[in-house]
């Protein structure tokens, strides 16, 4: 479906952090401290020859495009997004669902490669045409290919050169497994850590999803069109990315990209005026996803995964409470695998207790690196994501992507409880408490107003002293009021017209204000302005 997979760019184009995605930096996997060496990321290739044949190199290098351009796409949609800002009653509470429009533009030479991992190869020549953009890109298979050399990077692995005389999916990956073999049974390689990428995204829906991870992923990990009638419930996906290995084209010794077998005619045939690309680095790892649904909120969340390993027993403990009754599901791309597991198409697992481990215990081997088995990790890693070189100039191709989408928020709104305390110097005579009614349209689910009405009035207090109401949840834009007397003589009188006793309680929703904390207790230390 072609929508499906122009999101699927999306998702790799613009890295979206998720509408409420979390900071790596605030919230990290567990780490092992052992000495480590870092994989670098190199730049393009220096010494890439097209053809030894000037015509065909001339033909390629005289293609008129913009590199700029040729690769911008707008995913923005033609007909207008739900913006709407609706309310459901249920009971004494009321839920509020608001829409709105958010827009985000990035340029990114990494394209995601988890869907197509199979398919795909350093070295590979690509059309850069629609396919290559919405996910489907176009091999150049029908031409015969040069001599390719490739550099597998892992520490350690000091005979790291590839060269391939027939340039081919097959005699590729063979040649990258060989290398990895030999890094896994060498007594000389070093300790291996993977770059890794964290984060923690609250989901609305699955368009929300797909554009955050792919659709693909979204289907796999079951993401409803949208949680409307599960209110209660929220939604998140924790997502863990670990990079082991790259694999670049040379950067000591050319590549020649055709045989001399290929013509101008041949090329001119195969591409005509579409610009061509090369696989020219491609990253190979883990990508380990979790879905979670939870009544904890995103905070509560974040601050469970934020223990990071601690030996903190309260910091454990809190870790496994917080998981305890939630439903948990995994998906793992590559790693260490069971007999039978395709590292390259994995199934979702529910993750539950056993006999041996926690349901947290399972997630913290999930999201741990174990330098004691990193071989087999390494040698079960798939190809995450890849960069294209133009064949024209040799310069890395970059996706500039635009994208609207719809970020959907829910509000709980119950009765509150609400204690209005007069700690101040001056005795109170009156003192009221307004709102705004609210009501939900039935046909429409629109949120309406009523005028300002009164809730709770107290009289003749003249003391210090508190008052407890409940305020049902239907009410909007509270207000507070008062007089402030002397003895039995009213002599001050003051009229409060915003929230400020009120505001700390309130979420905004919808362009309006709910009170929406139990027990609140308002200070209204009532002195003269």
């Amino acid at each position: 479906m072609k929508f499906k997979k122009i999101m699927l760019l999306a998702a790799s184009a613009l890295m979206l952090a998720g509408v409420t995605g979390c900071n790596s930096n605030s919230v990290s996997p567990v780490n092992n401290e052992e000495a480590i060496e870092e994989i670098e990321e190199l730049p393009a290739p220096r010494n890439l020859k097209i053809s030894n044949d000037p015509e065909v190199s001339n033909f390629v290098k005289n293609q008129d495009f913009d590199p700029n351009k040729a690769l911008a796409i707008d995913l923005r949609p033609t007909t207008t997004l739900d913006t709407t800002c609706t309310g459901q009653e249920d009971g004494k509470r009321l839920i509020v669902t608001k829409k709105e429009i958010h827009k985000a533009t990035n340029g990114s030479g990494s394209l995601h490669a988890l869907e197509q991992a199979e398919l795909l190869y350093p070295g590979q020549l690509l059309l850069a045409d629609s396919g290559l953009v919405d996910g489907n890109p176009t091999s150049m298979s029908n031409l015969d290919r040069g001599v390719t050399t490739l550099e597998v990077v892992l520490p350690g692995l000091y005979d790291s050169e590839i060269e391939v005389t027939k340039t081919k999916r097959s005699t590729i990956r063979n040649g990258i497994q060989q290398k990895v073999e030999e890094w896994a049974s060498s007594p000389k390689k070093k300790a291996l850590t993977a770059k890794e990428n964290f984060k923690i995204s609250q989901i609305y829906d699955q368009r929300q999803a797909g554009l955050d991870f792919g659709f693909e992923i979204a289907e796999k990990l079951s993401i409803k069109t949208d949680y409307k009638q599960d209110v209660e419930k929220n939604i998140f996906i924790v997502s863990y990315e670990q990079i082991f290995y790259t694999v670049n084209t040379s950067l000591d010794n050319d590549t020649l990209v055709f045989a001399d077998t290929v013509t101008k005619e041949d090329v001119e045939r195969e591409i005509g005026s579409t610009p061509a690309v090369m696989i020219s680095q491609a990253s190979y790892g883990k990508m380990v996803f979790l879905k979670i649904e939870t009544t904890k909120s995103k905070s509560e969340i974040e601050a469970a995964f934020n223990y990071s390993g601690s030996v903190n027993v309260k910091a454990k403990t809190q870790f496994k409470e917080a998981l305890e009754n939630c439903t948990i599901t995994s998906l793992v791309y590559g790693g260490a695998v069971k007999e039978g597991d395709d590292p390259e198409s994995p199934t979702p697992s529910e993750v539950t207790d056993t006999a041996d481990n926690s349901k947290a215990d399972i997630v913290t081997s999930l999201l741990t690196r174990n330098i004691a088995s990193t071989a087999a990790e390494v040698e079960n890693a798939v190809m995450l994501s890849y960069r294209t070189t133009w064949l024209k100039n040799n310069k890395f191709a970059i996706v500039q992507a635009t994208a609207d989408y719809v970020e959907t928020t829910r509000s709980i709104i119950d009765e509150q409880v609400v204690e209005i305390k007069n700690v101040g110097c001056f005795a109170v005579d009156d003192w009221w408490i307004s709102g705004e009614a609210v009501s939900v349209n039935a046909e429409t689910g629109a949120l309406e107003f009523g005028p300002r009405t009164r809730i709770e009035h107290s009289s003749s207090i003249c003391a210090p002293q508190s008052r407890t109401y409940t305020i049902s949840a239907k009410w909007a834009r509270l207000h507070f009021a008062y007089d402030i007397c002397a003895g039995s003589k009213n002599v001050f009188n003051r009229r409060i017209s915003d929230n400020n006793f009120f505001s700390k309680a309130f979420i905004e929703t919808c362009g309006t204000t709910f009170i929406n904390h139990t027990n609140v207790t308002v200070d209204g230390s009532f002195r003269r302005v």
